[in-house]
């Protein structure tokens, strides 16, 4: 019998050290562009060649720009494709950055259709695949009812578009994963389904020191924002908070206290810590200062093949990762996300609740660099056969939800 490739996932807790001296008192420093966002003035950043080497890969600065604007075109090439009635059946971002599109049924004229709708064709790649978008959506819904049916816990499924599969990925914890095989081998073709098997572990270290910290714990956060009851907060990991109402420091001084986080069952690991009044609100990333001025309010960015960066404070380094896999169940939590580590190393405890941004190069409105919010940090996965390591993440959309949050601070 084959070995089963098993993962390890340990959640790894720390804080953020992102707090600029901006004061929330000061009313000119800040404004609403609509009812999500509250502004706040950031300070210009000279970003340092070293930064802008790590954060590009040392790639030609125009040709990035070349490809930030592509990504944004061929973004609205889906839509547009979809609505000539030439929907893709799947899609992904390869290696090198080219939107990849995936039809069975690839003919010439949805080639000539689709090329007719973008001006950087040099960046877009077809592929003919076995199965179709409706195939796999029956077979996932296959999978799913049944799971439902007899009430197998911790199995999840999800579309691996670049395998053209659904892939059934198994918590180890809860559910044996060669009888979860076993099982469904009677009510799906084998050939439209892959298995991956996770065992995953939460783990909040004891680390006194870190700049935010409850006593027994310490945690990242993610960004600051208002919840609905219109308090400041604090974004983090929700499996920070131990118990309601836990005060948090920064160093030695109280900050706030963790009031809310997400339930099992819901999409996120996330919660918030609500602030004292007498704390500023920061929207500059700490490695690099680059401010924090965008938000991924649908999730429309998390794509297979992505590229996005993690500030992990504990671990001290702004890691850069691939998202390799969407829609995944862990302790509960029914819509978690794996990346691949590209750059850097494996986040380690303390660094939960860290915020996963995409590198905007460069927008032309504000002529700066920026981030864009897209996540919040749970932990990370290992792979027991290979070593090879993702970080599991919430994606912003569902954070945003499931904590029913009001607003979000981001830079003017």
């Amino acid at each position: 019998m084959k070995n089963k490739k098993q993962l390890l996932l340990t959640s790894v807790v720390a804080m953020l050290l992102v707090i600029p001296n901006i004061s929330y008192g000061a009313s000119s420093n800040l404004h609403r562009d609509d009812d999500r966002v509250i502004r706040i003035n950031a300070p210009e950043s000279k970003i340092s060649n070293e930064v802008m080497n790590m954060l590009t890969g040392g790639k030609d600065l125009e040709e990035l720009k070349k490809k930030e604007e592509m990504a944004n075109d061929l973004q609205q090439l889906i839509t547009n494709v979809k609505n000539a009635g030439f929907e893709p059946d799947g899609f992904y971002y390869d290696d090198d950055g080219n939107l990849v599109l995936q039809y069975q049924n690839l003919s010439q004229e949805i080639k000539d259709t689709v090329l007719s709708k973008t001006s950087y064709t040099e960046y877009l790649k077809f592929e003919k695949v076995k199965y179709t978008k409706q195939e796999l959506k029956e077979a996932k819904e296959t999978i799913d009812t049944y799971i439902r049916s007899y009430g197998i816990n911790g199995v999840s499924v999800v579309y691996k578009d670049p395998e053209n599969k659904v892939i059934v990925i198994t918590d180890v914890n809860q559910t044996n994963p060669e009888e979860v095989k076993e099982r469904l081998a009677d009510v799906i073709d084998e050939n439209m389904v892959g298995y991956m098997n996770l065992k995953f572990t939460d783990q909040l270290t004891i680390n006194p020191g870190d700049k935010i910290n409850d006593g027994a714990g310490d945690c990242t956060v993610a960004f600051n924002g208002k919840s609905s009851g219109n308090k400041e907060v604090s974004v983090t990991a929700g499996h920070c908070r131990q118990y309601a109402n836990q005060i948090w420091k920064k160093g030695s001084t109280n900050i706030g206290t963790f009031t809310t986080a997400t339930s099992i069952g819901d999409k996120s690991d996330a919660g918030y810590i609500e602030l004292y009044s007498n704390h500023s609100r920061g929207v500059l990333e700490r490695k690099t200062s680059i401010p924090v001025a965008q938000y991924d309010w649908y999730g429309t960015q998390n794509v297979v093949g992505n590229g996005f960066q993690i500030s992990a404070s504990k671990s001290d380094q702004l890691l850069a990762i691939r998202v390799a896999f969407t829609g995944v169940s862990a302790n509960g939590y029914n819509d978690l996300s794996l990346g691949k580590i590209t750059t850097g190393s494996p986040t380690i405890k303390g660094d939960s609740g860290s915020p996963v941004l995409q590198f905007i190069l460069h927008n032309p409105d504000k002529n700066r660099s920026e981030y864009r919010v897209v996540g919040v940090l749970k932990g990370v996965a290992e792979d027991q056969d290979t070593g090879e390591v993702y970080t599991v993440y919430s994606t912003s959309n569902n954070v945003w939800n499931d904590l029913n949050l009001s607003s979000v601070y981001l830079a003017d």
